[in-house]
């Protein structure tokens, strides 16, 4: 998935690991162009298998391209490569100045994601209201290295709310979702 700071995490899990090296990540940003090493992560060796995890923090000064590719490319201790599937991962446009984004719209789960640009600084205002005006959540946030808010929506009943947005020194941003 792609992070508010413009980089790529990837999670994989493993069913097994014997005689398993590690992992290659390999990048493309266009199709057709060829793969790059961006980085490696060494096999735990569990017999049952591991969940493991990769930034790729070089995303995001990379191409302006708003796709990237990636692949695994799994090595053996006898040498053996074997490469995964492709997956890819779409990146966000850079948000504008005072641009407020929310996804999923409409919300069907418990949260909803809140992205701007200020999203990991501290004291943030932000207050969610039904459409007759009434406060239903509210709270300041603290300093986070994610870069985004999640607000937690499962409460909510089915309708139109909105969120509101307090940035010191800024103007109030708003933005409409739907909860079904």
């Amino acid at each position: 998935k792609a992070t508010a700071q413009g980089a790529a995490l990837l999670r994989w899990v493993t069913a097994t690991e014997l005689h398993n090296r590690g992992f290659g990540i390999e990048r493309q940003l266009s199709s057709g162009l060829a793969w790059q090493p961006v980085g490696f992560v060494a096999a735990t060796g569990q017999l049952t298998g591991s969940t493991y995890e990769f930034t790729d923090k070089g995303l995001a000064t990379a191409s302006a391209s708003p796709l990237a590719y990636y692949r695994l490319r799994q090595e053996d201790q006898d040498g053996t490569i074997t490469y995964s599937p492709v997956a890819v991962v779409t990146r966000q446009a850079a948000l504008a100045a005072g641009e407020l984004q929310l996804s999923p719209v409409p919300v069907t789960g418990s949260s909803l994601s809140v992205t701007l640009a200020e999203a990991g600084q501290a004291g943030l205002e932000v207050a969610v209201t039904n459409t007759q005006g009434q406060r239903m959540l509210h709270f300041t946030t603290q300093a986070s290295t994610d870069g985004a808010l999640s607000l937690p929506v499962a409460q909510l009943t089915a309708g139109v709310y909105i969120v509101t947005v307090q940035v010191p020194g800024q103007p109030v941003r708003h933005a409409r979702f739907v909860k079904l």
